[in-house]
């Protein structure tokens, strides 16, 4: 039988002897821990840091002192960042001539409803990314980047299927605009409408939006 405690850093061992039991005590063998390798060190997720592959082209990193036509064309250029490297972003409030842009996950979420009162918990994307690009815009209309942070604390996806689902990345082609109008017009039903969408684009994951959208 094993020993079943070492306290005391002892092992008793049951000797059969003739007409007797006698018990002696010998040192309890420890085994040592397994090294870990440097290989299998993780860091935590929340500690990590985030950020483009070395590989994506140098004209699509935003960069200090970048100057755009508009606030649009900033917006254009930071989703078209956003979305080689797997993120969404958001339009910041305007403050006098500054001008934000957000990534999706950014800030930290504040429940309007108490916890007592709460019917079920709610998953938030917000994890208090620091990700963001300020802009100065001047008189004339133009936009300088006057600050830029590329840096995650959050990972990045990597699927362009996923992608289209964020918010800032969905894009509804005009014509199967007008297409769903005129079916809505002819009271085709909602659901409907998805499936025969989906039957078209050759499944519903091939839709580039939800059916919220």
């Amino acid at each position: 039988m094993e020993p079943t405690s070492c306290e005391e850093t002892q092992q008793q061992t049951d000797l059969i002897t003739t007409g007797t039991t006698a018990r002696s005590t010998t040192p309890c063998a420890v085994t040592p821990p397994c090294p870990i390798q440097h290989g299998h060190l993780q860091t935590p997720a929340e500690l990590r840091s985030y950020t483009h592959n070395t590989d994506i082209p140098a004209q699509l990193i935003p960069v200090l002192g970048q100057e755009f036509n508009s606030y649009d064309d900033a917006f254009n250029f930071f989703n078209d960042y956003a979305k080689h490297v797997g993120f969404g972003i958001r339009k910041g409030q305007k403050n006098k001539k500054k001008r934000y842009l957000y990534c999706v996950h950014s800030g930290k979420y504040t429940s309007s409803v108490h916890d007592a009162d709460r019917q079920r918990n709610k998953v938030t994307k917000r994890t208090d990314c620091k990700t963001m690009m300020l802009l100065k815009e001047r008189d004339d209309g133009t936009c300088v980047v006057k600050d830029i942070v590329i840096e995650h604390n959050h990972r990045l996806l990597d699927s362009p299927s996923t992608l289209v689902f964020l918010h800032s990345h969905k894009t509804i082609d005009p014509t199967v605009k007008e297409y769903i109008k005129d079916l809505h017009k002819t009271n085709v039903k909602h659901v409907n409408i998805m499936s025969l969408l989906s039957w078209l684009s050759g499944g519903r994951d091939k839709l580039p939006f939800t059916d919220k959208d």
